[in-house]
Order: structure tokens, then sequence, then C-alpha cells
């Protein structure tokens, strides 16, 4: 994405259903070579977009309103830095726990994103909208951690430290 705020090829569009309580409307788009985007067949409804690539992230102004089937154009999405969520995860002693597989759930979003941890038990979500996430973590031998409400406002980052231990089963 060049600093003048335009989409690169292959930039995610995603759509979210304001009505429905900001439920994800079915795959994200891409940006073509032309920085542009299409989202066929949206009933009538109101939507906010966001678009992402990297670290870089961006969201509309102000919802898009579609009140019958047919094109809206012109829309432009600013992109710039997005907020991150970073931490490591490791058991009760101390010991970093590599690849724990780290999934973040935003707002509406069901399938959420994942992660692994690197050899250091560390992780980090980049791109990232202002918004309430839930972080689950989970490991072979290892009970899952959650964080239930992890909010990013303005620009924030947020740190969630796993510490997990094993089962008395597995001791």
């Amino acid at each position: 994405m060049p600093s003048g705020g335009k989409l690169e090829s292959g930039a995610e569009v995603r759509i979210d259903d304001i009505d429905q309580a900001g439920t994800y409307v079915g795959d994200p788009a891409r940006t073509d070579d032309a920085g542009q985007f299409r989202i066929p067949a949206l009933p009538a409804g109101r939507y906010m977009l966001t678009a992402g690539q990297g670290p870089l992230v961006g969201t509309l102004d102000q919802p898009v309103a579609l009140a019958a089937a047919g094109p809206v154009q012109d829309l432009e999405i600013v992109v710039g830095p997005g907020l991150t969520i970073d931490g490591t995860v490791s058991s009760t002693s101390g010991t970093p726990i590599k690849r724990a597989r780290i999934r973040l759930f935003g707002q509406g979003n069901r399938t959420g994103t994942h992660l692994f941890s690197d050899e250091r038990g560390r992780y980090q979500f980049q791109g990232l909208v202002p918004g309430e996430y839930r972080l689950e973590v989970t490991a072979p031998g290892y009970k899952t951690f959650l964080v239930l409400q992890l909010p990013l406002v303005g620009a924030d980052a947020a740190h969630a430290n796993a510490v997990t231990w094993a089962p008395a089963s597995l001791m």
C-alpha cells in the first residue's frame, strides 16, 4: 500500500453488516491491480467496510447504506498503521511454549484468525481496527487459556501474556 492510502493488489476488504450486530458478510473481497474491489449481490442494508494488508488497515468514515440492488461507486478507504495485540505464551514455570495456537476473534467474527507462537513463545497480530476482541490459546498437553474481553481503542496496543498449565493427568 503506497503512502497515498491506495490499496495494492490482493488487499482484503471485509464487509460488516451493521444491522446484524456487526456480523461479517460472506468472504472478504480482494483488491485488483488498480486497488479496486467489487462486492457483488449485497442485499439492502447498512454496511461498514474495512480494508487491510499486513500491518496497515483502514475503515470507511461512515457506513454504506444500500436501499436496493445496484452499484455504489467511488468509495475510498484510507489506510494507515493498524493496532496490534501481542504477548508471550508460557507455562506456569515460565518456560516458553512454542507452536501454541493463538486464535483472535473480533466482534461478530465466528471463525477468527489464528497464528502460532514462535520458539520463544511470542506472537503478534497486526493491522487491527479498534474494537473488542477475544483471545484463545491452545497447546498440546496444556489447558486452554482465554481472554474474553480484550479492548483496543485509539492508538493502543494490547499485550496479552498467556500463562497456562498442564492438566493434572499429564503432570
